[in-house]
């Protein structure tokens, strides 16, 4: 019996509303708030109404930042979008050993991208 494969969205969605569920507060502004992502956005992403839209890596990973979700299950959470952290970027490198080291205070994760990387992750421009 062959296992049926999800589209990146069903997965993603999927993902998120497990994710959404543990998360301490039911307001979204507590989660796309303090990461600057804007109500917009993470209201296109929570719907899931348009089966062509693929949410930014940048965005999955503020999505994660503002869940403040362990390495694991943010890597988890960047997978079922289609992605995984580049190693060749300094800067998701750098976000990487925050998340890991359990470090979600956007002010301070921001500010030291900014100094080794001169961008900030609301600019860091990565693929679709």
């Amino acid at each position: 019996m062959q296992m049926k494969h999800q589209p990146f969205c069903e997965q993603f969605d999927l993902s998120l509303q497990t994710y959404w569920q543990r998360y301490p507060s039911n307001k979204q502004s507590d989660i796309y708030k303090p990461v600057g992502l804007s109500k917009q956005t993470f209201s296109k992403i929570r719907s899931n109404t348009d089966p062509n839209y693929h949410p930014k890596k940048k965005n999955v990973l503020l999505i994660a930042i503002g869940l403040n979700l362990p390495i694991v299950q943010t890597e988890s959470l960047l997978a079922s979008a289609g992605y995984v952290f580049d190693e060749k970027s300094k800067a998701e490198m750098l976000l990487k050993k925050f998340i890991e080291n359990r470090i979600f205070n956007m002010q301070v994760i921001e500010e030291t991208i900014y100094r080794e990387c001169g961008t900030t992750l609301g600019n860091y421009d990565t693929e679709d």
